[in-house]
């Protein structure tokens, strides 16, 4: 109103200066000027009134004489002038205060009608005015229809309000035409208002369907149905969403072209103005107007059923699956999570929807009224996703949990399958570890979101929850891991360990080829060689071993993995240990084979001297080279078994040993037989010591070649050992070691007996008696040790003799008659105390006979021999002669036992002597030697013995000579025997 008046001032004032001017310059004017005032008076006709002004003006400066016609007409102008502004006033109150626009407008044609050519000024206010009038015209139509509109918002009849905001569609668009933006602006606007009414018209189309949404999805909803059938029922719902932004981006172009012209000095189009607020409503609209509100309303009608529905049932599925999982109902949990999966997927469809409304300007940022309904429907989109995520998860773990506590069960055999199973576990354990983060994530967003005002369905204590749950059953899936790393290890130490039991087995065997009882040290180096990269290899994937549990996480080092390592360790410890044992077995083999081929070299080397030795018949020579060739070869095979060779080594020691017999035992069988004749004939010559030497002799050379004794040999030395067995201790040997003191004993026997003596024939009786008896305690210490020493015996005698000459004779018939009875059962004794006896009276009766009598006894005269006897030993010679010429060498033995019976016969028989030698000379001998093989098994009785093993020793001994019949007799084994015995 105020702006009127302030119109209707300034045309008042105006036309009061107009006038004045138009005054002065009449008033200056010289002459009068009748065409002038006419014209004016055509002007004023015309309502040309400025004009008619400018010339009165000048008539009344010009020509002093028409001013009163001037004056008059300018009046005139004055009064149309003041009906001008009377009407003018009456304008402006229709306008702003009555406001009719309708009488208002027929005010301003009588104004134009009253001046047809006004000035700048009027003819502004002028248009003004009837600006105004359309406006108001306008103003009231636009409330008309927002009104009604509204009204039918109200009773959700969106179809109709858009079509009452679509009669806005010429709403002040004269007043834009008028203006003048030229064609490509109203191109534009006019394009936008068709794309409004197409987009409307679809929506008016599809209001039915859209309304019955809300029932279509709450049974879909609830059946958890599929997403397919979900889309096909938001297909509305969608095109809905495009309708939208078709109408959003058309009200968005109004705004943006009437703000165009208000930034290039324009006012505001009323036009566009009114196109925006029918598409978006009034800005202080209360609840939501113009035709995005009414789709909004829609929008809403339809969805929001939705969305209290998915609340609802995703909170209980949750529920649900939460208590389940829980309590170890995996498969329910599973179907449960299924179920809140196929629910929040739903739920987050519907929302998603929401992002089909947003609009964004050419700057990218969102429409605020969006942006104020996103902040409303966020945190319910926010609370499905993290049920949506939590259904997943849940899946996953109902899954994951029974899957773990299968693989936990069962039994898996191969590193593979716990690597697989491993892998599993540590999946699931990842997968927790991702679920708790991803709790404390949303946790964090949650807060953010509450920071930043939006208000969250769900509080901290909801994601710390999960977070618990999610921490529990990582350290579940974390124990079950460790437990899989464990047995992994128990399979890989196994592993390691029976290759290692494998490589100390064969380590072992290698010991025992090295160190053991049968050596093979060439096959040990080569078994040892090829050890050792074995060793190394395996000490490598200890190693590795090692640093593979060494390695692992900490949170995955329990006590069961941690031991590993230690394990590891130790079988390394032991693996060092016995690749210490490898080297120093393989240095011993190459050694002892080395050692072995020196020592079979060096008794290869002898066998050309023992060779040398057997055809000079130094034979003594040839056994001991034989002998050293012998033990150099069972030292080589003590070092180094080698079957071939002990076979060939033994042959060949075997073969010159029978070298050496055969040549030898030809000059054995010539010197025994030298020696038999020696021995015989000093036997027979009553020197049956020197019979006993010869005959030992005999014996002793024989058996050089012979195992078997000499039977020859044997009965002559029988013969001396007897003789020696009844003579031995008469006489004591100088060598005796207790000559001296025998012989110190005896002399002081004499001295007494002799003083004794002189006592006697002096007639002092006791004190001769008393010597007597203390030289035959002397003796006594002499016939205690040595019962048959003869010059004791005599010598007692004698001191009978001496003592008691009176009972003397009775006491000698005494002894000699008990000496003559014990010839029968002891010879022995008998012919000692004949032969004493006969010292003292040779010549007594009987003596003579006795004494030939008890030496046939003994053996120490021979009687002639029978010559039957003889004649039988002929007949066993003959036979013996015609089997030995007979040259068939298995019927010798026959022979040769042939002769030996008829030598028992007759020794003396000289052609049994010769065959026997021949026989003896034909047969093979019978002396054995030790081979290499046997020398190395006597070598390991020996160490028995040097162990201390006695009776073991002893025991494998007795075995040896079970073993080898023949060997108890050579000198080796003897001594062998002996050193044993002595210890035993």
């Amino acid at each position: 109103m105020s702006g009127g008046r302030g119109f209707l001032n300034r045309i008042r004032v105006l036309g009061t200066v107009l006038v004045f001017l138009f005054l002065g310059s009449f008033l200056q004017a010289n002459g009068v000027q009748e065409n002038r005032v006419a014209q004016a008076r055509e002007l004023i006709a015309q309502r040309n009134y400025n004009d008619a002004i400018l010339i009165l003006t000048t008539v009344v400066k010009e020509e002093p004489d028409r001013q009163d016609e001037a004056q008059e007409l300018i009046g005139q102008i004055v009064r149309l002038r003041n009906q001008y502004n009377s009407d003018y006033e009456t304008l402006i109150d229709l306008l702003y205060k009555d406001k009719d626009e309708a009488q208002a407008l027929i005010i301003i044609a009588q104004l134009e009608a009253l001046d047809k050519n006004p000035n700048k000024q009027v003819a502004d206010d002028i248009k003004q005015a009837k600006r105004s009038a359309r406006l108001i015209s306008n103003n009231k139509r636009y409330r008309d229809i927002m009104s009604r509109a509204l009204a039918l918002l109200e009773r959700k009849e969106y179809g109709q309000a858009v079509q009452v905001y679509l009669e806005g569609s010429d709403l002040a668009k004269d007043m834009f035409l008028e203006s003048g933006f030229g064609n490509v602006l109203t191109n534009q606007v006019d394009r936008a208002w068709e794309d409004l009414k197409s987009a409307s018209a679809l929506l008016v189309q599809a209001e039915a369907r859209l309304k019955a949404l809300p029932a279509q999805g709450t049974t879909l909803l609830a059946s958890e149905g599929s997403s397919a059938a979900l889309d096909r029922l938001l297909v509305t719902i969608k095109d809905l969403a495009t309708w939208r932004q078709r109408v959003w981006a058309d009200g968005r172009l109004f705004r943006l072209q009437n703000e165009f012209l208000v930034k290039n000095s324009r006012q505001d189009d009323f036009f566009l103005s009114y196109s925006y607020l029918f598409v978006n409503g009034p800005p202080e609209g209360k609840t939501p107007e113009g035709i995005l509100g009414a789709i909004d309303r829609l929008w809403a009608d339809a969805l929001d059923p939705w969305t209290a529905q998915i609340r609802t049932g995703v909170e209980a599925r949750y529920l649900q699956a939460k208590t389940a999982l829980d309590q170890g109902r995996y498969a329910e949990a599973s179907a449960a999570f299924e179920g809140l999966r196929i629910r929040t997927r739903q739920g987050l469809d519907v929302i998603a929807l929401w992002n089909r409304l947003a609009g964004f300007d050419e700057t990218g940022a969102m429409d605020p009224v969006f942006r104020t309904k996103l902040n409303q429907i966020l945190p319910l989109a926010f609370w499905l996703e993290q049920r949506m995520i939590l259904a997943s998860q849940g899946l996953q773990a109902s899954k994951d949990l029974p899957q773990g506590a299968s693989l936990i069960a069962s039994t898996i055999p191969v590193r593979a399958g716990l690597e697989l199973a491993r892998a599993e576990m540590k999946a699931q354990k990842d997968s927790f570890a991702s679920f708790a983060s991803s709790s404390v994530r949303r946790e964090l967003q949650t807060q953010n979101l509450s920071g930043s005002g939006i208000t969250m369905l769900d509080s901290a204590a909801f994601f710390t929850s999960w977070q618990t749950t999610w921490t529990g059953y990582r350290a579940l899936a974390l124990k079950q891991e460790a437990e899989f790393v464990d047995r992994r290890g128990s399979l890989d130490y196994s592993l390691l360990d029976g290759r290692f039991s494998g490589l100390q087995t064969n380590l072992l065997e290698n010991q025992e080829l090295v160190e053991g009882k049968v050596k093979y040290p060439l096959q040990a180096t080569s078994r040892l060689e090829e050890l050792r990269p074995l060793q190394d290899l395996l000490a490598k994937d200890l190693a590795t071993f090692i640093s593979l549990y060494d390695s692992e996480p900490q949170e995955m080092k329990t006590p069961a993995v941690t031991r590993w390592p230690v394990r590891g360790n130790e079988l390394l410890a032991r693996l060092i240990s016995a690749q210490t044992l490898q080297s120093r077995l393989l240095t011993a083999a190459k050694a002892n084979y080395a050692q072995s081929q020196l020592a079979k070299k060096q008794g290869q080397d002898l066998v050309a001297p023992v060779n040398a030795a057997i055809q000079a018949e130094n034979f003594t020579l040839a056994r001991s080279s034989l002998n050293q060739l012998s033990t150099r070869f069972s030292q080589s095979l003590a070092l180094q078994e080698d079957q071939a060779f002990r076979s060939d080594s033994d042959i060949q020691v075997k073969t010159l040993f029978d070298l050496i017999l055969k040549g030898e035992n030809e000059v054995v069988v010539r010197e025994v037989r030298r020696l038999i004749t020696q021995g015989s004939q000093a036997y027979l010559d009553q020197q049956f010591q020197s019979a006993e030497q010869i005959l030992l002799r005999a014996r002793s050379r024989w058996a050089t070649t012979n195992a078997e004794t000499n039977s020859e040999v044997e009965y002559w030395l029988t013969l001396a050992n007897y003789a020696l067995s009844v003579t031995t201790g008469r006489e004591l040997s100088p060598i005796d070691p207790l000559f001296n003191e025998v012989q110190q004993l005896l002399n002081f026997a004499r001295r007494d007996y002799t003083l004794g003596q002189e006592l006697l024939s002096k007639g002092q009786k006791a004190a001769g008696l008393e010597l007597m008896k203390a030289a035959r305690d002397v003796l006594g210490k002499i016939l205690l040790p040595f019962p048959l020493n003869q010059e004791a015996r005599l010598l007692n005698l004698e001191i009978l003799k001496a003592s008691d000459p009176e009972n003397f004779p009775a006491l000698f018939k005494q002894s000699f008659d008990a000496a003559v009875a014990r010839i029968a059962t002891d010879a022995t004794t008998a012919y000692n105390d004949l032969q004493d006896l006969d010292k003292i009276q040779p010549n007594y009766a009987g003596m003579a006979a006795a004494i030939k009598l008890v030496r046939k006894r003994l053996n120490l005269d021979r009687e002639a021999v029978d010559p039957k006897v003889i004649a039988q030993a002929k007949a066993l010679v003959a036979q013996a002669t015609r089997t030995f010429d007979g040259g068939n060498l298995a019927q010798l033995p026959t022979a040769q036992a042939q002769i030996r019976q008829a030598l028992q016969l007759d020794p003396t028989n000289g052609e049994a002597q010769a065959l026997f030698d021949k026989i003896t000379l034909r047969l093979a001998p019978t002396v054995v030697t030790l081979t290499p093989s046997q020398v190395g098994e006597l070598n390991e009785i020996l160490d028995l013995l040097r162990a201390q093993r006695t009776l073991e020793a002893l025991s494998r001994l007795t075995e040896f000579k079970g073993k080898y019949p023949g060997v108890a007799n050579e000198a080796r084994v003897k001594e062998a025997e002996r050193r044993i015995k002595a210890v035993n």
